[in-house]
């Protein structure tokens, strides 16, 4: 959370003994409020969507946009040569 909203960010890529192997987003923060579970208390790795779903950059948007609409995603990991360079989320879309 104290990561999240320093850098100001809703989506944090978890990496994992240097791979990355989830996503958490301020959903993923929420759904955890609304159990009244207390974040302090649970790892990341356990609420984290995983596997991370990713899209080449080179893709079209409205590619991108049609996935993301059938998955029911909010945020989608776009990659270059299989490695991550940035995230697109539906707002982005919307904008």
């Amino acid at each position: 959370m104290q990561k999240m909203s320093s850098q100001g960010k809703d989506v944090l890529f978890i990496k994992q003994e240097n791979e990355y192997t989830g996503i958490f987003t301020k959903t993923d923060l929420i759904k955890l409020l609304e159990k009244n579970i207390n974040p302090a208390e649970v790892g990341v790795s356990t609420v984290m969507s995983k596997p991370i779903l990713s899209i080449d950059a080179s893709a079209s948007v409205e590619e991108a946009r049609k996935i993301m609409v059938e998955k029911k995603l909010r945020h989608y990991a776009v990659t270059q040569n299989r490695k991550i360079v940035g995230v697109l989320s539906i707002v982005d879309m919307n904008s």
